[in-house]
């Protein structure tokens, strides 16, 4: 007996929607969409405060991907080991 898998594939379509489904069912008081366009920084302060949230959220980024490929060289399976970081090289292209 053979089985097909007819899951979608993961686009940032998809994500939006499985996002919504979660506010529709948990949270239907929180708004899908932004009521407003966030402004750009206009002080220097502002714009200071903005660069170290970028630089941090970036640093936090790298981190997490340094734990993951620990992670991953630690299995002893090297076919295993490709296959997630082929993986996680894929995932990370999607991202940026």
């Amino acid at each position: 007996m053979t089985a097909i898998l007819t899951r979608p594939g993961w686009t940032t379509d998809l994500e939006l929607e499985i996002f919504d489904k979660l506010l529709d069912k948990y949270a239907p008081h929180i708004p899908k969409k932004r009521l407003q366009e966030p402004r750009s920084p206009e002080t220097d302060e502002e714009r200071e405060n903005f660069y170290r949230f970028r630089v941090a959220g970036a640093a936090h980024d790298l981190f997490i991907v340094q734990v993951c490929a620990k992670i991953i060289d630690s299995f002893a399976d090297p076919e295993l080991q490709l296959f997630l970081k082929v993986m996680m090289a894929h995932t990370l292209k999607i991202l940026v």
